[in-house]
């Protein structure tokens, strides 16, 4: 078996493509445990698989920021992935994370291979979660739509990209906070640095930006696309990945994440609804905003919107109302109706019974 490097390649011909992959797999493990934890930086995935080149067989290996090499896994006949640790998160928000995105009533509960994977001689089925949590994936069906394993992709190495976010998470979820909203709230608002109130606690503003990695894009997706993820629904599927080489568009399988198309349509993205909806009671005034911001926006125009800015337990409050009314069995899966009223947009709530 080949030392793991950043990027390697080694024809594997005339060997079985699924205990190659779990031999690769199990040496990454090794290799870690060898040199401490890894998923910083460079080596926040560790991933390949098995792919055919005519009638040859090749094993492609990556430690790599992203997910953005499965490109170069054409042809591909198994993959493996590692649940990479890091060492500045705890065992049990790890656990907890995992636990999470591999569950039933999670956002990814229609990609049946979030608890399969290949194992070796001597683990049972029964114990596939536990060996999966210490080591990673390797699947040999890969008939799923190629975007929505991506997601999950992208949402498994989220331990070792984003230990601070989900160190936070799973605080919120330890306090009764649902974790899918609690994950999206997550990049929604952000702590500001150095800022905080007359009591001394820390100020949060709400986010401007998509992250980048992160499988939901959060500043330009409308409510529904936010209750397609709580409910676990996606739509606009692509093929396999062994059927067509490619993961793109990912975050739209949860609807429609165009900001521009959804206000062409009179639907706002779901931080205005927020906004709309609770700036009033929750958060500092507009007035109080604007001075508390005086002077630290270098060339940004102040707007009261952009900088809405609150205190976590705020933040927690509106996550358990929006738990409530996003978890409506009464609401009828139509977008709500937007209305007009003295120049600002308004959220009317709409739903059956």
């Amino acid at each position: 078996m080949a030392i793991h490097e950043k990027i390697h390649e080694e024809e594997v011909t005339g060997k079985e493509p699924t205990s190659v992959a779990l031999d690769t797999l199990l040496s990454v493990c090794e290799i870690q445990t060898k040199k401490g934890f890894g998923g910083t930086g460079s080596d926040n995935g560790y991933y390949g698989g098995v792919v055919k080149v005519g009638s040859s067989l090749f094993l492609k290996s990556y430690q790599y920021p992203c997910h953005a090499k499965v490109r170069s896994l054409d042809q591909i006949q198994v993959m493996y992935n590692r649940f990479t640790p890091r060492e500045n998160l705890s065992q049990e928000a790890r656990r907890n994370f995992f636990n999470w995105i591999t569950s039933d009533t999670g956002p990814w509960r229609s990609f049946g291979n979030r608890k399969k994977s290949f194992l070796p001689n001597g683990v049972k089925e029964e114990d596939a979660l536990d060996w999966i949590y210490n080591h990673g994936w390797v699947w040999d069906d890969l008939s799923y739509p190629s975007n929505l394993q991506h997601s999950f992709l992208v949402a498994a190495r989220g331990a070792a990209e984003w230990p601070r976010w989900i160190t936070q998470w799973n605080i919120w979820v330890k306090q009764g906070i649902d974790p899918a909203l609690a994950y999206i709230f997550l990049d929604m608002f952000h702590r500001v640095p150095g800022q905080r109130s007359a009591k001394n606690k820390q100020y949060w503003r709400v986010n401007q930006n998509n992250s980048y990695d992160w499988p939901f894009d959060i500043c330009t997706s409308g409510e529904e696309s936010v209750r397609n993820f709580i409910h676990g629904r996606v739509s606009g599927l692509n093929p396999p990945f062994k059927d067509k080489p490619t993961y793109t568009p990912v975050n739209s399988i949860w609807g429609d994440n165009n900001a521009l198309a959804l206000s062409q349509k009179g639907i706002p993205v779901y931080r205005d609804v927020l906004y709309d909806l609770y700036h009033e009671r929750f958060g500092l005034s507009p007035k109080a905003s604007e001075e508390h911001w005086k002077g630290k926006l270098g060339w940004s125009k102040f707007s009261e919107r952009s900088y809405w800015t609150l205190l976590e337990e705020e933040i927690l409050s509106i996550i358990r109302l929006e738990t409530e009314r996003l978890y409506d069995t009464n609401y009828d899966g139509a977008a709500s109706k937007v209305v007009t009223e003295s120049g600002r947009t308004k959220r009317s709530l709409q739903s059956k019974g």
